[in-house]
């Protein structure tokens, strides 16, 4: 597991390209949707922040240097 923080891109700088402006814009979001269940992944804070009607794993496939970091991530 400490291999894992040679890398400069590792851990948490790796999730700044992909889920940190979800969270960012997860207060908006809960107010524009009146805080009601998510129910679908192709309306959710990751959609809103990144203004696709993508699903989150079908975006990142078209960004495949997004792709490689997150998953290193994981």
């Amino acid at each position: 597991m400490l291999d894992s923080f040679k890398d400069p891109y590792s851990c948490g700088c790796r999730s700044l390209d992909t889920v940190v402006p979800a969270f960012n814009i997860l207060p908006q979001f809960l107010g524009e949707t009146g805080y009601a269940d998510i129910t679908g992944s192709k309306h959710c804070p990751w959609n809103s922040a990144y203004h696709t009607e993508e699903d989150f794993w079908t975006w990142l496939q078209t960004h495949p240097l997004l792709l490689q970091r997150y998953l290193s991530y994981l």
